[in-house]
């Protein structure tokens, strides 16, 4: 059952993002932002897990990388409210 719910809802993910982006940035820029937003999760993905272990092996634990993930959630929505359009 993990399975199954975990492919459904990870498999959300990416039509929600293209979603996103579209609607902040349709026409020619789309494809730029999607393909910069591909790259910086793939280095993410690649980089992201042997950080955290290296974190949580020199600190002893996984604070840093929470406060990090946190912070990185911010900076993410505060980029997203400010690229939203203004709608009259």
């Amino acid at each position: 059952m993990y399975v199954g719910l975990f492919g459904v809802v990870f498999g959300g993910i990416y039509p929600l993002r293209a979603l996103a982006v579209s609607e902040r940035f349709s026409g020619p820029y789309f494809g730029r932002v999607i393909g910069l937003q591909a790259l910086f999760v793939a280095a993410a993905r690649a980089v992201g897990p042997a950080l955290v272990g290296l974190s949580a092996d020199t600190t002893k634990g996984y604070s840093l990388a929470f406060q990090i993930a946190a912070i990185a959630l911010f900076v993410s929505a505060v980029a997203t409210w400010a690229t939203t359009r203004r709608r009259n």
